[in-house]
């Protein structure tokens, strides 16, 4: 299963960690929040945030390839680091729509964290990376999400007839906060939906 990293040059990850820490060194650490805000902001992701969309910024702006294989049912993704090489694998076979995004931003917290260790700034210890990790691919999806909806609000004000024009808000507001609470729920449906796998596995077998 190992898979050769690609060889990363002068590393846009190392730059983003050392903006954030020139700004929020008076108040170290920054919360996960925070650090979706940044990373949002410093690498200009959206409006609409996709598994593509992730790909490509790891790709082409980070340097880090990202392979789909197929992994343990208990392994959704998992990311490796040797000098300046790294790597993210995510596992083809998820359980939940947009389970492989969340993976995907939740393995590259990890990277970040690595990175602000050897610039001598980490966030958090080794042992609650796991759960900030979580926090952080949430934050990063719900993030992208705000910052859009304004514009589509914008977009339905300019519709003349008022009925259609009410029909996009009500719309816009339920898919919306459909949208963020699958963000926030992600985790724990990705659990759920795989233990039920797991025990319809055990049943058959």
């Amino acid at each position: 299963m190992d898979l050769p990293p690609c060889e990363i040059l002068p590393d846009n990850i190392t730059a983003f960690c050392r903006t954030v820490i020139s700004r929020h060194s008076a108040n170290w650490p920054p919360n996960e929040n925070v650090l979706a805000e940044e990373i949002v902001d410093f690498f200009g992701i959206g409006p609409f945030l996709t598994l593509e969309t992730l790909v490509q910024l790891c790709r082409d702006h980070l340097r880090i390839p990202v392979s789909f294989i197929e992994l343990p049912t208990e392994l959704r993704g998992y990311n490796c680091s040797y000098g300046n090489k790294r790597e993210i694998v995510v596992s083809q076979h998820q359980t939940f729509p947009g389970a492989d995004q969340h993976t995907l931003l939740h393995e590259l917290r990890e990277i970040l964290e690595a990175t602000f260790e050897g610039l001598g700034h980490p966030i958090v210890n080794r042992r609650e990376l796991e759960g900030f990790a979580e926090s952080f691919a949430i934050s990063v999806q719900m993030a992208v999400a705000e910052r859009e909806l304004p514009n589509l609000f914008q977009n339905a004000a300019e519709i003349e007839r008022k009925w259609w024009r009410i029909t996009a808000y009500v719309l816009l507001g339920v898919g919306g906060l459909a949208y963020l609470l699958g963000c926030a729920l992600r985790p724990y449906l990705e659990d759920v939906f795989a233990s039920e796998e797991l025990r319809q596995r055990n049943l058959h077998t």
